[in-house]
């Protein structure tokens, strides 16, 4: 895998962190790696803590109960 540097385009600067990496392989056309946002970390933990919780309650739900309650089956 290669990785290449090329310039911004939409601000015409090349500072590293304006520039964006292409990801190429011989066998594949480049990939653009699109950046993580810059979240600020209050933000990203209250993500994170929404994300566990939600992950809880799908894990506690009987999925017949998930289905039934959503409008499909009898």
């Amino acid at each position: 895998m290669y990785l290449t540097e090329t310039p911004d385009t939409a601000t015409g600067t090349d500072t590293p962190e304006d520039v964006p990496v292409i990801l190429q392989t011989p066998e594949t056309k480049p990939l653009l790696r699109i950046r993580e946002p810059d979240v600020p970390p209050h933000l990203a933990e209250q993500s994170r803590q929404q994300y566990e919780a939600l992950m809880a309650y799908a894990a506690s739900m009987d999925p017949e109960d998930w289905y039934t309650s959503h409008g499909h089956g009898d």
